[in-house]
């Protein structure tokens, strides 16, 4: 009998050095957490997802991956060649917005 219930194609491995990063601003502080990504869901639609310990550090906002060459990748698709610029965006992005 075939199936026609539609499913993900599954999940695919992280290279090792792949990091879920978030940016907490604190007055004129910027902290960083990093996170071990251990793989990546793929469904269905072909979107990624990492796959990390802690489930709630991927929410419904946009989340970032460190990659191990460094790049900076945003899941809205914006990308940063380093830590260090994509953290001077943010810095920019939060005093344009205040």
């Amino acid at each position: 009998m075939k199936s026609y219930r539609p499913g993900s194609a599954g999940m695919v491995p992280a290279q090792p050095g792949t990091y879920l990063a978030h940016l907490y601003f604190d007055d004129a502080q910027v902290e960083l957490v990093k996170s071990h990504v251990v793989g990546w869901q793929v469904s269905a639609e072909r979107e990624l997802t990492p796959l990390v310990v802690d489930p709630a550090a991927v929410t419904n906002q946009d989340w970032f991956v460190i990659q191990p060459d460094g790049r900076v990748e945003c899941s809205d698709g914006r990308c940063w060649i380093d830590t260090e610029t994509w953290i001077s965006e943010e810095r920019r992005r939060r005093r344009d917005a205040a």
